[in-house]
Protein backbone atom coordinates (compact mmCIF):
# COMPACT_ATOMS: atom_id res chain seq x y z
CA UNK A 1 0.00 0.00 0.00
CA UNK A 2 1.37 3.40 -0.78
CA UNK A 3 1.38 6.34 1.21
CA UNK A 4 -0.96 8.36 -0.04
CA UNK A 5 -3.47 4.84 -0.04
CA UNK A 6 -2.25 4.40 3.62
CA UNK A 7 -3.31 8.34 4.31
CA UNK A 8 -6.80 7.22 3.19
CA UNK A 9 -7.48 4.74 4.84
CA UNK A 10 -6.07 5.94 8.03
CA UNK A 11 -8.43 8.97 7.71
CA UNK A 12 -11.90 6.61 7.30
CA UNK A 13 -10.81 4.58 9.78
CA UNK A 14 -10.45 7.51 12.19
CA UNK A 15 -13.54 9.03 11.16
CA UNK A 16 -15.60 5.33 11.53
CA UNK A 17 -14.03 4.83 14.83
CA UNK A 18 -14.84 8.45 16.08
CA UNK A 19 -18.83 7.72 14.96
CA UNK A 20 -18.53 4.04 16.86
CA UNK A 21 -17.44 5.08 19.46
CA UNK A 22 -16.80 8.48 20.42
CA UNK A 23 -13.31 9.42 20.99
CA UNK A 24 -10.67 10.17 18.81
CA UNK A 25 -8.48 7.05 17.72
CA UNK A 26 -4.91 7.23 18.68
CA UNK A 27 -2.62 5.04 16.68
CA UNK A 28 1.03 7.03 18.34
CA UNK A 29 0.00 5.59 21.97
CA UNK A 30 -2.88 3.31 21.45
CA UNK A 31 -4.51 2.73 25.18
CA UNK A 32 -7.97 0.71 24.74
CA UNK A 33 -8.42 -2.57 23.26
CA UNK A 34 -10.27 -1.27 20.61
CA UNK A 35 -7.15 1.16 19.33
CA UNK A 36 -4.76 -1.49 19.52
CA UNK A 37 -6.76 -3.90 17.24
CA UNK A 38 -6.89 -0.43 15.12
CA UNK A 39 -2.95 -0.77 15.37
CA UNK A 40 -3.07 -4.23 14.90
CA UNK A 41 -4.85 -4.25 11.56
CA UNK A 42 -2.99 -1.61 10.11
CA UNK A 43 0.51 -2.90 11.41
CA UNK A 44 0.20 -5.93 12.67
CA UNK A 45 0.41 -8.14 9.63
CA UNK A 46 -2.28 -10.29 9.71
CA UNK A 47 -1.83 -12.29 6.67
CA UNK A 48 0.65 -14.39 8.66
CA UNK A 49 -2.71 -15.74 11.23
CA UNK A 50 -4.76 -16.85 7.30
CA UNK A 51 -4.47 -20.05 8.22
CA UNK A 52 -5.79 -20.31 11.31
CA UNK A 53 -8.58 -17.57 10.11
CA UNK A 54 -10.41 -19.80 7.28
CA UNK A 55 -12.89 -21.81 9.01
CA UNK A 56 -11.73 -25.36 6.90
CA UNK A 57 -8.06 -24.67 7.07
CA UNK A 58 -7.71 -23.95 10.81
CA UNK A 59 -9.00 -27.79 11.32
CA UNK A 60 -5.19 -28.99 10.48
CA UNK A 61 -4.05 -26.66 13.62
CA UNK A 62 -6.89 -27.95 15.59
CA UNK A 63 -6.14 -31.49 15.24
CA UNK A 64 -2.50 -30.83 16.09
CA UNK A 65 -2.89 -28.80 19.04
CA UNK A 66 -5.46 -30.51 21.10
CA UNK A 67 -7.10 -33.69 19.09
CA UNK A 68 -10.09 -34.20 16.62
CA UNK A 69 -12.29 -35.09 19.99
CA UNK A 70 -13.16 -30.67 20.46
CA UNK A 71 -13.87 -30.57 15.73
CA UNK A 72 -17.64 -30.20 14.95
CA UNK A 73 -17.39 -32.58 12.06
CA UNK A 74 -17.59 -31.65 8.91
CA UNK A 75 -20.63 -32.40 6.50
CA UNK A 76 -19.05 -31.26 3.58
CA UNK A 77 -16.98 -28.62 1.99
CA UNK A 78 -18.09 -27.06 -1.45
CA UNK A 79 -16.47 -24.60 -3.84
CA UNK A 80 -19.62 -24.64 -5.80
CA UNK A 81 -23.44 -24.65 -3.73
CA UNK A 82 -24.31 -26.61 -7.03
CA UNK A 83 -22.64 -29.28 -5.82
CA UNK A 84 -24.37 -29.55 -2.23
CA UNK A 85 -26.75 -32.58 -2.25
CA UNK A 86 -29.63 -31.02 -0.07
CA UNK A 87 -31.36 -34.21 -0.06
CA UNK A 88 -28.81 -36.08 1.88
CA UNK A 89 -27.94 -33.64 4.18
CA UNK A 90 -29.58 -34.65 7.68
CA UNK A 91 -32.90 -32.62 8.90
CA UNK A 92 -30.90 -29.90 11.36
CA UNK A 93 -27.61 -28.39 9.89
CA UNK A 94 -25.50 -25.06 9.49
CA UNK A 95 -23.85 -23.96 6.66
CA UNK A 96 -20.78 -21.51 7.00
CA UNK A 97 -18.43 -19.37 4.68
CA UNK A 98 -14.95 -20.23 5.77
CA UNK A 99 -13.61 -17.36 4.21
CA UNK A 100 -15.70 -14.42 6.47
CA UNK A 101 -17.26 -13.62 9.82
CA UNK A 102 -20.98 -14.04 10.48
CA UNK A 103 -21.83 -15.70 7.41
CA UNK A 104 -23.63 -18.62 8.50
CA UNK A 105 -27.36 -19.68 7.75
CA UNK A 106 -28.41 -22.37 10.85
CA UNK A 107 -31.09 -24.56 9.67
CA UNK A 108 -33.03 -26.53 12.13
CA UNK A 109 -35.76 -28.48 10.21
CA UNK A 110 -34.50 -28.40 6.07
CA UNK A 111 -38.63 -29.08 5.58
CA UNK A 112 -38.92 -25.16 6.20
CA UNK A 113 -36.25 -23.24 4.62
CA UNK A 114 -36.24 -22.06 1.45
CA UNK A 115 -33.19 -23.78 -0.43
CA UNK A 116 -33.04 -21.79 -3.70
CA UNK A 117 -32.86 -18.34 -1.40
CA UNK A 118 -30.12 -20.14 0.77
CA UNK A 119 -28.02 -21.06 -2.13
CA UNK A 120 -28.29 -17.58 -3.74
CA UNK A 121 -27.19 -16.67 -0.43
CA UNK A 122 -24.23 -18.17 -0.36
CA UNK A 123 -23.12 -17.70 -3.80
CA UNK A 124 -23.15 -13.68 -2.72
CA UNK A 125 -20.62 -14.97 0.20
CA UNK A 126 -18.92 -17.10 -2.27
CA UNK A 127 -18.49 -13.36 -4.58
CA UNK A 128 -17.93 -11.53 -1.48
CA UNK A 129 -14.57 -10.39 0.31
CA UNK A 130 -14.64 -9.92 3.94
CA UNK A 131 -11.26 -8.30 3.92
CA UNK A 132 -13.10 -5.47 1.69
CA UNK A 133 -15.62 -5.15 4.46
CA UNK A 134 -13.56 -5.50 7.73
CA UNK A 135 -9.93 -4.27 6.76
CA UNK A 136 -8.55 -7.07 8.58
CA UNK A 137 -5.65 -8.79 6.10
CA UNK A 138 -6.07 -12.19 7.45
CA UNK A 139 -8.76 -12.69 5.39
CA UNK A 140 -7.36 -10.77 2.37
CA UNK A 141 -6.62 -13.92 0.27
CA UNK A 142 -8.98 -17.05 1.90
CA UNK A 143 -10.31 -19.15 -0.58
CA UNK A 144 -14.04 -18.68 -0.99
CA UNK A 145 -15.71 -22.12 -0.22
CA UNK A 146 -18.70 -23.28 2.04
CA UNK A 147 -18.71 -25.85 5.12
CA UNK A 148 -21.57 -27.79 6.13
CA UNK A 149 -21.65 -28.95 9.74
CA UNK A 150 -24.49 -31.14 12.02
CA UNK A 151 -25.89 -28.42 14.04
CA UNK A 152 -25.04 -28.61 17.62
CA UNK A 153 -27.76 -28.76 20.40
CA UNK A 154 -28.67 -26.34 23.03
CA UNK A 155 -27.32 -26.84 26.93
CA UNK A 156 -30.22 -26.28 29.23
CA UNK A 157 -32.33 -24.31 27.06
CA UNK A 158 -29.75 -22.08 25.94
CA UNK A 159 -26.90 -22.50 23.42
CA UNK A 160 -23.86 -20.45 24.86
CA UNK A 161 -21.07 -20.04 22.94
CA UNK A 162 -17.84 -18.93 25.34
CA UNK A 163 -15.57 -16.19 23.84
CA UNK A 164 -12.41 -16.39 25.54
CA UNK A 165 -9.95 -13.10 25.20
CA UNK A 166 -6.12 -14.10 25.78
CA UNK A 167 -2.74 -12.05 26.04
CA UNK A 168 0.34 -13.63 25.57
CA UNK A 169 -0.68 -17.00 25.62
CA UNK A 170 -2.80 -16.33 29.11
CA UNK A 171 -6.80 -16.20 28.98
CA UNK A 172 -7.44 -13.18 31.49
CA UNK A 173 -11.47 -13.09 30.59
CA UNK A 174 -14.62 -14.23 28.69
CA UNK A 175 -17.33 -13.41 27.19
CA UNK A 176 -20.39 -15.36 27.16
CA UNK A 177 -22.56 -14.06 24.14
CA UNK A 178 -25.42 -12.10 24.89
CA UNK A 179 -25.12 -12.06 28.50
CA UNK A 180 -21.81 -10.23 29.68
CA UNK A 181 -18.03 -10.47 30.34
CA UNK A 182 -16.17 -12.21 33.28
CA UNK A 183 -12.72 -12.70 34.46
CA UNK A 184 -11.32 -16.28 34.47
CA UNK A 185 -12.89 -16.90 38.13
CA UNK A 186 -16.41 -16.68 36.97
CA UNK A 187 -16.85 -12.85 38.07
CA UNK A 188 -18.06 -9.90 36.34
CA UNK A 189 -15.20 -8.36 34.49
CA UNK A 190 -13.79 -5.46 37.08
CA UNK A 191 -16.54 -5.92 39.04
CA UNK A 192 -19.21 -4.45 36.61
CA UNK A 193 -22.71 -4.13 37.71
CA UNK A 194 -24.29 -4.50 34.37
CA UNK A 195 -23.57 -8.06 33.86
CA UNK A 196 -25.61 -10.33 35.62
CA UNK A 197 -23.91 -13.35 38.18
CA UNK A 198 -23.36 -16.91 36.45
CA UNK A 199 -22.41 -19.82 37.56
CA UNK A 200 -19.25 -21.35 35.98
CA UNK A 201 -20.44 -24.44 33.60
CA UNK A 202 -19.03 -27.85 35.04
CA UNK A 203 -16.74 -28.14 32.09
CA UNK A 204 -15.15 -24.84 32.44
CA UNK A 205 -11.44 -26.09 33.79
CA UNK A 206 -11.41 -28.31 30.32
CA UNK A 207 -12.64 -25.37 28.17
CA UNK A 208 -9.59 -23.36 29.75
CA UNK A 209 -7.23 -25.92 29.28
CA UNK A 210 -7.87 -26.13 25.74
CA UNK A 211 -7.34 -22.44 25.92
CA UNK A 212 -4.36 -22.34 27.09
CA UNK A 213 -3.29 -25.09 24.42
CA UNK A 214 -4.82 -22.82 21.84
CA UNK A 215 -3.56 -19.58 22.25
CA UNK A 216 0.17 -20.12 23.24
CA UNK A 217 1.73 -18.77 20.69
CA UNK A 218 -0.33 -15.58 19.87
CA UNK A 219 0.31 -12.21 21.67
CA UNK A 220 -3.25 -11.41 21.21
CA UNK A 221 -6.68 -13.88 19.83
CA UNK A 222 -9.85 -14.56 20.73
CA UNK A 223 -10.76 -18.77 21.04
CA UNK A 224 -14.27 -19.27 20.88
CA UNK A 225 -16.24 -22.47 22.14
CA UNK A 226 -19.52 -24.29 21.71
CA UNK A 227 -20.52 -25.74 25.20
CA UNK A 228 -23.54 -27.91 24.04
CA UNK A 229 -25.18 -31.23 25.20
CA UNK A 230 -22.96 -32.90 22.62
CA UNK A 231 -19.84 -31.49 24.25
CA UNK A 232 -17.54 -29.06 24.35
CA UNK A 233 -16.17 -28.00 20.56
CA UNK A 234 -13.90 -25.38 18.85
CA UNK A 235 -15.63 -22.45 17.05
CA UNK A 236 -12.90 -19.90 15.95
CA UNK A 237 -10.21 -18.31 16.31
CA UNK A 238 -10.26 -14.06 15.59
CA UNK A 239 -7.38 -11.90 15.92
CA UNK A 240 -9.28 -8.31 15.87
CA UNK A 241 -12.14 -8.74 17.74
CA UNK A 242 -15.37 -6.90 16.59
CA UNK A 243 -13.01 -5.39 14.03
CA UNK A 244 -12.04 -2.85 16.76
CA UNK A 245 -15.46 -1.45 16.68
CA UNK A 246 -17.82 -2.70 19.50
CA UNK A 247 -19.06 0.26 21.37
CA UNK A 248 -17.21 0.19 25.09
CA UNK A 249 -16.46 2.75 27.31
CA UNK A 250 -13.53 4.08 27.10
CA UNK A 251 -12.36 3.75 30.65
CA UNK A 252 -13.02 -0.10 30.31
CA UNK A 253 -11.34 -0.24 27.14
CA UNK A 254 -8.46 0.84 28.72
CA UNK A 255 -8.27 -1.45 31.69
CA UNK A 256 -8.85 -4.39 29.09
CA UNK A 257 -5.95 -2.61 26.82
CA UNK A 258 -3.09 -2.55 29.20
CA UNK A 259 -3.04 -6.50 28.78
CA UNK A 260 -1.44 -5.85 25.41
CA UNK A 261 2.16 -5.12 25.37
CA UNK A 262 1.88 -4.03 21.07
CA UNK A 263 6.29 -4.36 21.72
CA UNK A 264 5.90 -7.70 22.11
CA UNK A 265 3.23 -7.93 19.18
CA UNK A 266 5.83 -8.32 16.17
Amino acid sequence: MNDENLQEELRKLKEHFKNKLGYELNLEFPHTLQEKIQWIKIYGKLERFAKYTDKFEVYSFIKERIGTKYLIPLLGVYDDVDDIDFEALPTSFVMKATHGSRWNIIVEDKSKIDWNASKEQMRTWLNSSWYQISKERNYKDLQSRVIIQPHLKVLYGKFKEYQFHCFHGIPKFFRITGIGNYDMKGNPLFGSPHYPLINKPRRFDEMKSIVYKLCKDFAYVRVDLFYTVQGIYFCELTFAHGGGFLPTPKDFGSRIGQWLDLTRYL
